[in-house]
Protein backbone atom coordinates (compact mmCIF):
# COMPACT_ATOMS: atom_id res chain seq x y z
CA UNK A 1 0.00 0.00 0.00
CA UNK A 2 2.06 3.22 -1.17
CA UNK A 3 2.14 6.42 1.02
CA UNK A 4 -0.37 8.07 -1.95
CA UNK A 5 -3.26 5.38 -1.55
CA UNK A 6 -2.84 5.68 2.26
CA UNK A 7 -3.10 9.30 3.34
CA UNK A 8 -5.76 9.89 -0.04
CA UNK A 9 -3.00 12.59 -1.37
CA UNK A 10 -3.18 12.17 -4.92
CA UNK A 11 -2.42 14.59 -7.37
CA UNK A 12 -5.81 15.81 -6.95
CA UNK A 13 -4.58 17.11 -3.49
CA UNK A 14 -5.96 14.96 -0.32
CA UNK A 15 -5.88 18.09 2.20
CA UNK A 16 -8.94 19.48 -0.19
CA UNK A 17 -10.37 16.43 0.14
CA UNK A 18 -10.25 16.57 3.87
CA UNK A 19 -11.40 19.58 4.15
CA UNK A 20 -14.30 19.58 2.01
CA UNK A 21 -15.19 16.07 4.05
CA UNK A 22 -14.75 18.46 6.93
CA UNK A 23 -16.82 20.98 5.94
CA UNK A 24 -20.09 18.73 5.07
CA UNK A 25 -19.85 16.97 8.45
CA UNK A 26 -19.50 20.26 10.52
CA UNK A 27 -22.64 21.74 8.33
CA UNK A 28 -24.71 18.53 9.12
CA UNK A 29 -23.70 18.92 13.12
CA UNK A 30 -24.87 22.04 13.27
CA UNK A 31 -27.78 21.56 10.78
CA UNK A 32 -29.05 17.89 13.19
CA UNK A 33 -27.93 20.19 16.15
CA UNK A 34 -30.82 22.59 15.58
CA UNK A 35 -33.11 20.20 14.12
CA UNK A 36 -32.99 18.08 17.36
CA UNK A 37 -32.90 20.49 19.92
CA UNK A 38 -36.62 21.76 18.74
CA UNK A 39 -38.26 18.52 18.81
CA UNK A 40 -39.21 16.66 21.61
CA UNK A 41 -35.90 14.75 22.95
CA UNK A 42 -35.78 10.91 21.96
CA UNK A 43 -34.42 9.74 25.72
CA UNK A 44 -33.26 5.95 25.62
CA UNK A 45 -32.96 4.27 28.69
CA UNK A 46 -29.32 2.66 30.33
CA UNK A 47 -30.33 0.26 33.25
CA UNK A 48 -28.57 -1.90 35.35
CA UNK A 49 -29.63 -4.46 38.12
CA UNK A 50 -28.80 -5.04 41.57
CA UNK A 51 -29.84 -8.67 42.90
CA UNK A 52 -33.75 -8.45 41.81
CA UNK A 53 -33.96 -4.44 41.30
CA UNK A 54 -33.78 -2.93 38.08
CA UNK A 55 -33.15 0.86 38.29
CA UNK A 56 -32.35 3.02 35.21
CA UNK A 57 -28.69 4.84 35.24
CA UNK A 58 -28.90 7.17 32.95
CA UNK A 59 -30.77 8.28 29.11
CA UNK A 60 -29.54 8.73 26.51
CA UNK A 61 -30.28 11.63 24.15
CA UNK A 62 -30.10 9.84 20.91
CA UNK A 63 -30.32 12.91 18.70
CA UNK A 64 -27.74 14.54 20.32
CA UNK A 65 -25.70 11.45 20.40
CA UNK A 66 -25.30 11.38 16.37
CA UNK A 67 -24.22 14.63 16.76
CA UNK A 68 -20.93 13.31 18.35
CA UNK A 69 -19.51 11.15 15.38
CA UNK A 70 -20.25 14.22 12.76
CA UNK A 71 -18.18 16.01 15.28
CA UNK A 72 -15.33 13.65 15.59
CA UNK A 73 -15.10 13.15 11.67
CA UNK A 74 -15.43 16.05 11.13
CA UNK A 75 -12.66 17.46 13.94
CA UNK A 76 -10.10 14.20 12.58
CA UNK A 77 -10.30 15.73 8.93
CA UNK A 78 -9.50 19.05 9.78
CA UNK A 79 -6.54 17.94 11.65
CA UNK A 80 -5.39 15.51 8.49
CA UNK A 81 -5.91 18.26 5.97
CA UNK A 82 -2.63 20.24 6.08
CA UNK A 83 -0.51 16.99 6.48
CA UNK A 84 1.52 15.93 3.53
CA UNK A 85 3.80 13.31 2.82
CA UNK A 86 5.15 10.35 5.72
CA UNK A 87 3.19 12.46 8.54
CA UNK A 88 0.00 11.81 6.58
CA UNK A 89 0.82 8.22 6.77
CA UNK A 90 2.03 8.26 10.31
CA UNK A 91 -1.32 9.66 11.35
CA UNK A 92 -2.73 6.35 10.29
CA UNK A 93 -3.46 5.28 14.27
CA UNK A 94 -5.51 8.32 14.46
CA UNK A 95 -8.08 7.87 11.64
CA UNK A 96 -8.32 3.96 13.19
CA UNK A 97 -8.96 5.39 16.47
CA UNK A 98 -11.43 8.00 15.41
CA UNK A 99 -13.43 5.60 13.60
CA UNK A 100 -13.31 3.08 16.53
CA UNK A 101 -14.42 5.82 18.62
CA UNK A 102 -17.62 6.78 15.35
CA UNK A 103 -18.72 3.61 14.85
CA UNK A 104 -18.96 2.48 18.78
CA UNK A 105 -20.65 5.53 19.14
CA UNK A 106 -23.04 4.41 16.14
CA UNK A 107 -23.71 0.44 17.35
CA UNK A 108 -24.28 1.60 20.69
CA UNK A 109 -26.83 3.93 19.86
CA UNK A 110 -28.40 1.46 16.93
CA UNK A 111 -28.55 -0.94 19.84
CA UNK A 112 -30.61 1.22 22.00
CA UNK A 113 -33.15 2.00 19.37
CA UNK A 114 -33.54 -2.03 19.09
CA UNK A 115 -34.04 -2.41 22.46
CA UNK A 116 -31.06 -3.07 24.04
CA UNK A 117 -30.84 -1.67 27.37
CA UNK A 118 -28.90 -3.39 29.54
CA UNK A 119 -25.25 -1.33 30.92
CA UNK A 120 -23.59 -4.52 30.75
CA UNK A 121 -24.79 -5.58 27.21
CA UNK A 122 -24.10 -1.72 25.85
CA UNK A 123 -20.72 -1.46 27.21
CA UNK A 124 -19.81 -5.03 25.63
CA UNK A 125 -21.62 -3.93 22.41
CA UNK A 126 -19.08 -0.85 22.65
CA UNK A 127 -16.04 -2.24 23.64
CA UNK A 128 -15.90 -5.09 20.70
CA UNK A 129 -16.99 -2.41 18.03
CA UNK A 130 -14.34 -0.86 18.85
CA UNK A 131 -12.07 -3.58 19.54
CA UNK A 132 -13.21 -4.86 15.68
CA UNK A 133 -12.21 -1.41 13.95
CA UNK A 134 -8.65 -0.87 15.72
CA UNK A 135 -7.89 -4.18 14.58
CA UNK A 136 -7.19 -2.01 11.36
CA UNK A 137 -4.31 -0.47 12.67
CA UNK A 138 -2.61 -3.81 13.17
CA UNK A 139 -3.84 -4.29 9.12
CA UNK A 140 -1.80 -1.80 8.41
CA UNK A 141 1.44 -3.32 9.57
CA UNK A 142 0.73 -6.70 8.82
CA UNK A 143 2.91 -8.44 6.77
CA UNK A 144 2.69 -11.53 7.73
CA UNK A 145 0.60 -14.75 5.74
CA UNK A 146 -2.20 -15.12 5.91
CA UNK A 147 -2.06 -11.41 4.69
CA UNK A 148 -5.93 -10.94 5.92
CA UNK A 149 -5.38 -12.72 9.01
CA UNK A 150 -6.22 -9.04 11.63
CA UNK A 151 -9.38 -8.67 8.94
CA UNK A 152 -10.85 -12.14 9.91
CA UNK A 153 -10.12 -11.45 13.78
CA UNK A 154 -11.78 -8.12 13.43
CA UNK A 155 -14.70 -10.14 11.61
CA UNK A 156 -15.03 -12.25 14.21
CA UNK A 157 -15.68 -10.03 16.83
CA UNK A 158 -17.47 -7.49 14.64
CA UNK A 159 -20.03 -10.24 13.62
CA UNK A 160 -21.25 -10.14 17.89
CA UNK A 161 -22.66 -6.92 18.53
CA UNK A 162 -24.85 -7.44 14.78
CA UNK A 163 -26.23 -10.42 16.25
CA UNK A 164 -27.11 -9.01 19.12
CA UNK A 165 -29.12 -6.59 17.94
CA UNK A 166 -30.62 -8.72 15.41
CA UNK A 167 -32.00 -11.10 18.17
CA UNK A 168 -33.53 -8.26 19.74
CA UNK A 169 -35.04 -7.21 16.64
CA UNK A 170 -36.38 -11.10 15.65
CA UNK A 171 -36.90 -12.19 19.21
CA UNK A 172 -39.74 -10.40 20.21
CA UNK A 173 -41.52 -10.60 16.77
CA UNK A 174 -41.52 -14.07 16.98
CA UNK A 175 -42.57 -14.50 20.67
CA UNK A 176 -44.85 -11.77 21.43
CA UNK A 177 -45.42 -9.86 18.25
CA UNK A 178 -43.73 -6.96 18.94
CA UNK A 179 -40.41 -5.69 18.09
CA UNK A 180 -38.86 -2.52 17.14
CA UNK A 181 -40.58 -0.43 14.73
CA UNK A 182 -40.24 -0.33 10.90
CA UNK A 183 -38.16 2.68 11.38
CA UNK A 184 -36.20 1.15 13.57
CA UNK A 185 -35.52 -1.87 11.07
CA UNK A 186 -35.01 -0.18 8.10
CA UNK A 187 -32.31 2.38 9.65
CA UNK A 188 -30.59 -0.49 11.12
CA UNK A 189 -30.62 -2.54 7.93
CA UNK A 190 -29.23 0.31 5.96
CA UNK A 191 -26.37 1.09 8.71
CA UNK A 192 -24.95 -2.59 8.47
CA UNK A 193 -25.13 -2.73 4.69
CA UNK A 194 -23.35 0.78 4.76
CA UNK A 195 -20.96 -0.82 7.58
CA UNK A 196 -20.03 -3.79 5.33
CA UNK A 197 -19.42 -1.79 2.58
CA UNK A 198 -17.45 0.62 4.76
CA UNK A 199 -15.65 -1.75 6.43
CA UNK A 200 -14.79 -4.13 3.06
CA UNK A 201 -13.56 -0.75 1.42
CA UNK A 202 -11.16 0.43 4.74
CA UNK A 203 -9.48 -3.24 4.68
CA UNK A 204 -9.44 -3.48 0.61
CA UNK A 205 -7.14 -0.24 0.41
CA UNK A 206 -7.21 2.10 3.51
CA UNK A 207 -9.20 4.20 5.94
CA UNK A 208 -7.66 7.17 4.52
CA UNK A 209 -8.43 6.70 0.79
CA UNK A 210 -10.97 8.93 -0.74
CA UNK A 211 -13.47 6.08 -1.37
CA UNK A 212 -13.42 5.42 2.43
CA UNK A 213 -13.55 9.07 3.22
CA UNK A 214 -16.70 9.46 1.06
CA UNK A 215 -18.18 5.92 2.75
CA UNK A 216 -17.64 7.51 6.71
CA UNK A 217 -19.46 10.71 5.65
CA UNK A 218 -22.61 8.58 4.16
CA UNK A 219 -22.42 6.46 7.15
CA UNK A 220 -22.60 9.31 9.84
CA UNK A 221 -24.94 11.14 7.62
CA UNK A 222 -27.50 8.34 7.44
CA UNK A 223 -27.27 7.97 11.11
CA UNK A 224 -27.95 11.05 11.99
CA UNK A 225 -30.67 12.29 9.39
CA UNK A 226 -32.58 8.76 9.97
CA UNK A 227 -32.49 9.53 13.68
CA UNK A 228 -33.51 13.85 12.94
CA UNK A 229 -36.57 12.62 10.47
CA UNK A 230 -37.77 10.28 13.76
CA UNK A 231 -37.76 12.50 15.89
CA UNK A 232 -39.50 15.21 13.98
CA UNK A 233 -41.99 12.88 12.90
CA UNK A 234 -42.19 11.48 16.06
CA UNK A 235 -41.39 8.03 15.42
CA UNK A 236 -39.14 6.12 18.49
CA UNK A 237 -37.09 3.56 19.24
CA UNK A 238 -38.26 -0.07 20.22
Amino acid sequence: MSGERASGDGPNGGGRAHVAAAAVLLAEAIAVAVVVTRAPALLLPVRTSSGSTSFVVTQVDVGLGVIVPLALGALAHLFSAPVRGPAAAALGPLHWVERSLSASITVFLIAELNGIRELGMLVAIYALTSAMVLFGVLQERWTSSPRMLPAIFAAMIGIVPWGLIAWYEIAPAVVAGGGPTVWVRVLTVLMLVLFLVAGAQAWRSSARSRASMVLGVVLRSALAWGVAAAIIGGVGGS
